[in-house]
């Protein structure tokens, strides 16, 4: 090593060694400690077992298992709870990076591929052949994407998939997201080595516009993609519904699809998300499952039968808690202790 790389690498470790005489270094080491735990995730998503007899879900580290006859969960220890289903998009393994969505999805069936690439999405064989495109029109020139997501969302939201499968393998829903109006954040990486690199996002803070979302759903057999309504035809502003659309579930018959929608301009408001369940033939229109119920309600998972979604609901004093309601909006049931029915 060269004089002049000696005297670089001594120049980083000093200044790593001044930071230990920083204002706020020991409290710094002493919270470093607790960062783990510090937070909470809100988000409760539920799996449906026994044809829809029980549901297991994950809470502040522990796998629960409820009856729903029984109306009673019980802790599930480990190695009793069965195999998860492998992660990512559509069955892959593999989580994305902070703030990024999973690039590809495989069908149920596993014959087919939906992939993103260049900010568009296209179908493969299991293979990788037979490649045929479902988008076009994404571009970094435009600020359009396909099949992925708004860094919003990976990293707000937790939302790490932007394409689904459809039970049957015969459609795919994927996001479309118009980020020509976002401001531009950018981001200095490995600050530490001789050369940094700066990484930039579409990122709005407080008062910028947010990303235009969309929801489309692809026909394999026609080739041909329908706009599901996640505004109910009014434009993108910020006192409508659909400026947040995350959460994406497919019924089991492949007809409908639930996702959670929310607004954002009324601070009231803000903390505030509503459960939508769309036809795709639009035949009826798009229903909010539950309107007047304050709180987060969110993660909507069809029971196997279709008849009914489970959801999770954050309360605005912070309770979560899990409930199920029909698709058309009726019944709504509490299930895990201390549900309440808070619509006015």
């Amino acid at each position: 090593m060269g004089v002049v790389g000696i005297a670089i690498l001594s120049a980083g470790v000093a200044a790593q060694d001044r930071l230990k005489t920083m204002p706020g270094y020991e409290q710094y080491l002493r919270m470093s400690k607790e960062l783990p735990s510090a937070i909470r995730m809100g988000n409760i998503s539920v799996a449906w077992r026994d044809g829809g007899k029980a549901f297991e879900y994950t809470r502040d580290g522990k796998t629960w298992r409820f009856d729903i006859a029984a109306k009673a969960a019980t802790e599930i220890q480990a190695g009793e709870a069965p195999p998860a289903a492998p992660g990512g998009r559509g069955g892959l393994g593999g989580a994305p990076e902070r703030g990024r969505q999973v690039a590809s999805a495989a069908s149920p069936d596993q014959s087919l591929l939906a992939v993103y690439r260049n900010r568009n999405v296209y179908i493969t064989d299991a293979a990788g052949s037979n490649e045929v495109a479902v988008t076009t029109d994404g571009s970094e020139q435009d600020r359009i994407k396909y099949g992925t997501a708004s860094w919003v969302y990976g990293e707000e939201l937790a939302q790490t998939t932007a394409m689904w499968w459809s039970p049957d393998g015969r459609k795919l829903a994927y996001y479309r997201f118009d980020e020509s109006k976002v401001p531009d954040y950018v981001l200095q990486l490995d600050q530490t080595k001789l050369y940094s690199k700066a990484d930039i996002e579409a990122y709005p803070k407080a008062g910028e516009p947010n990303p235009v979302v969309d929801l489309f759903v692809y026909d394999v057999a026609s080739k041909a993609s329908v706009k599901i309504d996640v505004r109910n035809g009014r434009p993108f502003e910020n006192d409508v519904v659909g400026h947040y659309v995350y959460r994406v579930s497919w019924s089991p018959d492949g007809k409908e699809i639930a996702y959670t929608a929310k607004v954002v301009n009324n601070p009231a408001e803000s903390t505030d998300s509503d459960i939508y369940v769309a036809a795709l033939d639009r035949t009826v229109p798009t229903v909010c499952l539950t309107a007047g119920m304050e709180g987060f309600d969110t993660d909507p998972t069809y029971s196997p039968d279709g008849a009914w979604i489970a959801f999770g609901i954050i309360h605005p004093a912070g309770r979560r808690e899990i409930a199920k309601i029909r698709t058309d909006g009726t019944d709504f049931t509490p299930l895990t202790a201390d549900s309440v029915d808070d619509r006015t």
